[in-house]
């Protein structure tokens, strides 16, 4: 928050599965928009967002990780619903 870009993508990883009741997401005090992607367990996509400051959203189904980009990652990458990705997560 606060800041004026995003250098790099970032990784969350949920303490566990969220299901949709409680699991919204805020951009608050955002100054740019950024592109979300919700990942289960399992690696897979279950919902991807273009989101503008100010607003909020809350995903279609459970999610254990959120990927939070620049504007434009999704269709540079032609990220889809039900996509495997591959990473790994590290913490910090």
């Amino acid at each position: 928050m606060f800041k004026k870009d995003l250098q790099r993508g970032l990784i969350l990883k949920l303490p566990k599965s969220r299901s949709r009741k409680g699991s919204t997401i805020h951009m608050f005090f955002m100054k740019f928009p950024l592109d979300i992607v919700f990942i289960d367990s399992n690696k897979k996509v279950v919902d991807m967002i273009s989101i503008e400051p100010w607003k909020t959203y809350t995903p279609l189904a459970p999610a254990r990780y959120v990927i939070e980009m620049e504007k434009g990652t999704i269709n540079k990458f032609n990220i889809e619903i039900g996509d495997e990705l591959d990473f790994t997560y590290e913490c910090v």
